[in-house]
């Protein structure tokens, strides 16, 4: 695969929305976290089609503000 495939594999990934209300905290945490997940298990998929894939720089664009390498999946928690 090509810098142009993986770029445009986390535009894809960056330009998913789902008609949500955006004041329903727990529904957008939720949507984050499973966001990220995809973005996560395709980065791990495409590092390993090409040892020199730059995970961090696709997670960036995939995830743009989301994006916060410190942060695990599981991380994204919410509770009443």
């Amino acid at each position: 695969m090509t810098r142009k495939d993986y770029n445009l594999i986390a535009e894809a990934i960056a330009g998913t929305t789902l008609p949500v209300s955006l004041t329903d905290d727990r529904h957008n945490l939720m949507m984050r976290a499973v966001t990220r997940t995809i973005a996560e298990s395709v980065a791990d998929g495409l590092a390993g089609d090409n040892p020199r894939f730059d995970r961090e720089r696709f997670l960036k664009a995939a995830l743009g503000e989301q994006f916060d390498p410190e942060v695990e999946t599981w991380a994204f928690t919410y509770s009443d």
